[in-house]
């Protein structure tokens, strides 16, 4: 037996904490506390006052009752607006050296996406001093003792475990550096081709990320060696496998897209691992939710390669779903009967891939917005993608959205419209996003299910605070997440205007940080000042301005070229050597919209490309405030007076609707006004401008917001502005009379 020490015996002692403080940057809490813990113990201060918001303080003094060695954690928490509480952040050191600063001045961290703890531009300050009487009461028991520390069996033993550990370390290091070395190589391999590289480099990061959590989290990797083993021999795989081991570049098509699901499988694989590594309750609460399923995961990766490298040879179908594990629920209330559709739900407001960038163009930024979506490290959780009408934002978007949704990461695409103000508004986003979440994951549902049954009129609150918290933020916190999930909100700017977007600001630029870690929002808009107000100098929000995408006027003359593909000849008899396409170009400015919108001008059927791309090369002015004109001047005789009346009347009907309508339903509904020739007379040569205007039944409606803007400004239209104010009786006509109109049309 070892006699230990008194000296060494922890000494129960008395401490008090008094003149607690908290300093942070601007953030969306309005009220916080203080939690200090140590030995299972936890005190913590009152809730503060809104009023100090910014600084608070405690005037309360508080004591604990523990050994000198132990380890103190100070915590602060933080209440929103809305009443949700979150962790703003914490801090741990020991008793003992905190005592010896006397007035303590610590910064606080928070976990980043990778689970390590990141430091914060945030500190707390207080005084902690030792009772007078529990030390004069230490100093009497070490006196009294007579017991001299003399060499233990403990510091041998010391010495043992720490060769232990690091003969543990290097075995666990060993697979993992195999599969790392293997995955780099095998993404410089096919770099060439493009359309797998993204993927491949990708699983490449990932598994990084995870590699480097792991070294941290020796002790919970037990579960997941045979996953690293399956992973390095799939790489081994394809390292030998015909078709790839000589020249990537000549795999067939098949192989490729095989190739692309192998990626996204392996990604999947690194999502897992890295939740379970960095979560040490990650791996019970498996086994509490699934039960004896928990083993069934990893056998159902360990399936799903198998199938790819079979598919890969040739030997089995290519149509296979890869194993996705994002969402892993916690609830299990399968009997609910509360009805999703009673929620608002805006159709048609997802991404669309024909509105995506061509291929090979705006790579740079759509790999960059990729990477930090899928991203284990940056602790970014909004990419705020700003630039003027027309630079091509929407595009990168839609084509952003197009890439995680092959790799299973897109959760909703959301795009405001400026066009239709029924049902692309505020009130609809949190709802939309959450059914498009319900549908992404039965987990999800269940979990949202559970928190509007019984609650008939929560499914329709028009209170997007409360649709936040009640359709975002409650289903996620009873979920499991593993994976980037990803959201988009298209347009912004489009959301009605800065008095009707004043609280959705508020929510996305301060209470979206309550969301798990691993859902990142990717947001697109003009630079309007009350957007910037609400996103510029935020440290969570990554901005960038399609101003300072690079290559963007290769990239529009890829697009130019693409399109008028049939024109060339034209176009080189008047401008020999491709003069034709420099010009367009340049002209451009870096604006796709206006590349866009003359390559549908001079495509139109009855007129001369030559001539048209003449009249829009010598035009004068703001870029696509002088493409419009020039358009509008080319089809309609403005010095015609009734052309004129009929011109600005039609239009200005039309794009006063709040939700658009077909062709068929304008000539119905303006009639007597306007006889149906002259409608089909003035909208059915603006192709080049507006959508449907060829069809009946497809809805009318700008190709681009900022034609209707063009429209609507006097100074910039001038003999084509339309007046869509509300004492204009064409505009109350139509908007008040409209449906009456249409019913009896169709009764």
């Amino acid at each position: 037996m070892t006699t230990v020490p008194a000296a060494q015996m922890p000494q129960m002692k008395k401490f008090t904490i008094t003149d607690i403080k908290y300093i942070h940057d601007k953030m969306g809490a309005v009220q916080f506390y203080v939690a200090f813990t140590t030995n299972q113990t936890t005190i913590k201060t009152a809730t503060s006052r809104k009023r100090e918001k910014l600084s608070p303080t405690w005037a309360e003094s508080l004591s604990l009752d523990v050994p000198d060695a132990s380890t103190l954690k100070i915590t602060v928490y933080a209440r929103n607006m809305i009443g949700s509480e979150f962790l703003a952040g914490e801090s741990e050191d020991t008793i003992e050296s905190l005592v010896s600063l006397g007035t303590v001045d610590l910064k606080l961290r928070k976990r980043g996406l990778t689970g390590i703890l990141e430091p914060r531009e945030r500190c707390i300050m207080f005084k902690i001093s030792e009772d007078p009487a529990s030390l004069a009461g230490g100093q009497l028991q070490l006196a009294s003792s007579n017991v001299v520390p003399g060499p233990t069996s403990a510091d041998t033993n010391a010495l043992e475990v720490k060769k232990a550990k690091d003969t543990v370390q290097n075995l666990h290091a060993a697979p993992w550096e195999s599969l790392i070395r293997k995955a780099g190589q095998f993404s410089s391999f096919v770099e060439a081709i493009s359309q797998v590289h993204p993927y491949t480099k990708i699983a490449y990061k990932i598994l990084l990320g995870a590699h480097e959590i792991m070294l941290t989290q020796i002790n919970r990797d037990d579960g997941i060696k045979e996953l690293v083993q399956i992973l390095d021999e799939v790489y081994t795989f394809l390292q030998v496998a015909e078709g790839l081991k000589s020249k990537p570049i000549l795999a067939s098509e098949a192989q490729l897209n095989v190739l692309v699901l192998i990626s996204q499988q392996i990604t999947e694989c690194a999502y897992f691992i890295q939740e379970y590594a960095r979560d040490s309750g990650f791996g019970m609460r498996l086994v509490k939710n699934i039960g004896s399923e928990a083993n069934s995961i990893i056998q159902e990766y360990k399936n799903k390669f198998s199938e790819l490298k079979l598919a890969f040879q040739g030997l089995a179908q290519i149509e296979i779903e890869i194993a996705v594990f994002q969402v892993i629920g916690k609830v299990n209330d399968l009997a609910i009967n509360a009805d999703l559709q009673d929620m608002l739900y805006s159709k048609g407001a997802t991404f669309n891939p024909d509105k995506g960038c061509l291929p090979n163009t705006r790579l740079a930024i759509i790999n960059e917005i990729v990477e930090w979506a899928t991203s284990s490290t940056d602790s970014h959780k909004i990419y705020w993608l700003s630039g003027v009408a027309g630079s091509g934002k929407s595009a990168i978007a839609h084509s952003v959205a197009e890439r995680l949704d092959d790799q299973k990461c897109l959760g909703s695409f959301y795009a405001f419209d400026a066009t239709n103000q029924v049902d692309r508004t505020p009130q609809h986003l949190f709802s939309t996003i959450s059914r498009d979440l319900a549908d992404f994951s039965s987990e999800w549902e269940t979990a949202l299910r559970n928190v509007i049954k019984g609650n008939t009129s929560l499914r329709s609150d028009p209170s997007i605070g409360r649709q936040f918290k009640n359709f975002l933020l409650k289903p996620s916190e009873s979920l499991i997440m593993v994976g980037p999930i990803l959201l988009v909100i298209d347009a912004l700017d489009e959301c009605g205007d800065p008095n009707t977007r004043d609280k959705l600001l508020l929510i996305l630029s301060q209470e979206t940080l309550q969301l798990p870690e691993n859902f990142r929002i990717l947001i697109t808009s003009r630079p309007e000042k009350d957007i910037v107000d609400a996103f510029q100098n935020q440290a969570y929000i990554l901005q960038k301005n399609t101003d300072r995408i690079k290559d963007t006027n290769t990239d529009i003359g890829k697009f130019i070229d693409l399109q008028l593909e049939k024109q060339k000849k034209s176009l080189e008899k008047k401008w020999p050597n491709r003069l034709w396409h420099s010009k367009m170009v340049a002209k451009s400015e870096g604006l796709f919209q206006w590349a866009a919108t003359a390559c549908l001008f001079i495509k139109r059927n009855g007129s001369s490309p030559a001539e048209d791309l003449e009249s829009l090369l010598s035009s004068q002015g703001n870029n696509l405030d002088a493409l419009y004109f020039t358009i509008l001047k080319n089809i309609f005789d403005i010095k015609d007076t009734g052309i004129m009346n009929n011109v600005r009347s039609i239009l200005g009907k039309v794009l006063a609707l709040k939700e658009p309508l077909s062709l068929f339903a304008i000539c119905q509904l303006l009639h007597p006004h306007h006889e149906e020739d002259t409608i089909k007379a003035v909208l059915q040569p603006l192709g080049s401008l507006l959508s449907g205007v060829t069809e009946e039944d497809i809805s009318i409606r700008p190709l681009h917001a900022s034609f209707q803007d063009f429209l609507r400004s006097k100074n910039r239209s001038k003999i084509f502005c339309i007046d869509l104010t509300q004492d204009n009786e064409d505009y109350w006509i139509l908007s008040s009379n409209y449906e009456k109109q249409l019913e009896i049309q169709y009764v």
